[in-house]
């Protein structure tokens, strides 16, 4: 069973934390030893984590770059609705040959298949990062954890299948052997509705503009009822909306000014 790493380093778009609503597309600890779910022909290895007893991680026999280890699944990320984060725990212990300079170079990334670009979410040395939400690891012998949210990247990018890679990048100042990975994901965590994604306040989705307040109520009541039986909101929030509903100026008229003509005057 794996440590629980203690030291938390990330970057979120929004506040959140793991719950049982979270789909996990991908999951890996390293405890079997087997490597299966990553593709051939890579320098990845299992080895006893050098920090917990008892415990096993990946480190790389051999630098390189443009990816070294990729999952082999290709992973779904294209459902509007959802958010998606890679999380994962690392670090870097310096050994003979390693330099503080450039960083020991453990890198994470994301990449769709064949001539694809290759996005580099996560490293120690930030010339390597080519993604606006990369995040530079530490290189001080502690276990680190880190949660990214690349929906932004996914969106950005039309992406709807991934994959992920490791490597030990061949233009840092490290050596084969000083970056250790652990407790890979990427999850699937529902994104939060807010009041304007269910029922626009301009006017129905099918064009025109609400009648009345009356109507823009009711259609916030019967979409949400629909969202309650489909299991993508709970019925509190239900009345949340339908509240905030009530309370909005949606659909109702600008109040006649009192200085217009009136007929007859």
């Amino acid at each position: 069973m794996k440590i629980q790493i203690i030291t938390w380093v990330g970057i979120l778009s929004v506040a959140c934390v793991a719950n049982a609503a979270d789909a996990i597309l991908f999951h890996e600890d390293f405890e079997s030893g087997d490597l299966n779910q990553w593709t051939a022909g890579h320098h990845g290895v299992v080895i006893l984590d050098p920090l917990r007893a008892a415990n096993h991680v990946l480190t790389f026999t051999s630098l390189n770059a443009g990816g070294d280890i990729f999952s082999a699944a290709s992973l779904p990320v294209g459902e509007s609705n959802k958010q998606y984060f890679v999380s994962f725990d690392y670090s870097g212990i310096f050994t003979n040959g390693s330099s503080p300079f450039a960083g020991l170079g453990g890198f994470v990334g994301i990449f769709v298949s064949g001539t694809e670009p290759h996005y580099w979410i996560a490293g120690t040395d930030v010339i390597g990062l080519n993604t606006s939400l990369g995040i530079q690891l530490m290189d001080d012998a502690t276990w680190h954890h880190y949660e990214i949210d690349i929906t932004p990247l996914i969106r950005e990018n039309h992406l709807t299948q991934v994959h992920l890679m490791l490597e030990d990048w061949i233009s840092s100042g490290g050596v084969a052997g000083d970056a250790y990975f652990d407790n890979i994901q990427l999850v699937a965590r529902r994104r939060a509705l807010d009041l304007e994604d269910i029922v626009p306040c301009a006017g129905p989705l099918s064009g025109g503009t609400w009648k009345n307040h009356g109507e823009y109520v009711s259609a916030v009541a019967s979409a949400t009822r629909e969202l309650v039986w489909k299991g993508a909101i709970t019925t509190r929030e239900r009345m949340q909306f339908i509240r905030q509903a009530a309370k909005s100026s949606c659909g109702t008229k600008p109040n006649r000014d009192w200085r217009t003509k009136r007929p007859g005057r």
